[in-house]
């Protein structure tokens, strides 16, 4: 399924981080960018357009990626969620509020499952086609 989609992740854990990085390359997923920090998340933004993007909420003490979460979404870009907190913990903006959660401890099967249904789902939005069927105003131009 994949096509060498270009990912962001976005995760304070370095050991996540590397399992996240892995586990997408094995499946056919660039990760272009590891971000441990809302800054180095915006600034890789500033200058790239990721096709996905996995982002934990929890970025350390007082840090949240919701900031983030803003930016992908005003440019619509998909977002999944990794995180070992539940959707119910926070107060989730909408910018996260029909993003896809993924529970950390997750598995790789879980985790592409997601990411492929995200990816599927966004290529028949920008090809016109929902529900199975074309919409007459589709271009099938990205």
């Amino acid at each position: 399924m994949p096509k060498n989609y270009k990912a962001l992740v976005v995760e304070d854990e370095q050991l996540i981080a590397m399992d996240l990085e892995m586990t997408l390359s094995e499946n056919g997923y660039h990760v272009e960018c590891i971000a441990g920090d809302e800054s180095q998340a915006l600034e890789y933004l500033g200058a790239h357009r990721p096709d996905i993007a996995l982002l934990d909420l929890h970025l350390g003490p007082g840090q949240l990626s919701f900031g983030i979460a803003r930016r992908l979404s005003m440019r619509k870009i998909p977002i999944i969620i990794v995180s070992a907190h539940s959707r119910s913990s926070f107060e989730v903006p909408k910018s996260l509020a029909n993003a896809p959660w993924v529970s950390k401890p997750f598995s790789d099967a879980r985790l592409i499952g997601q990411l492929n249904s995200v990816m599927t789902s966004q290529n028949l939005k920008r090809e016109g086609v929902v529900g199975g069927e074309v919409r007459p105003d589709a271009t099938g131009s990205c």
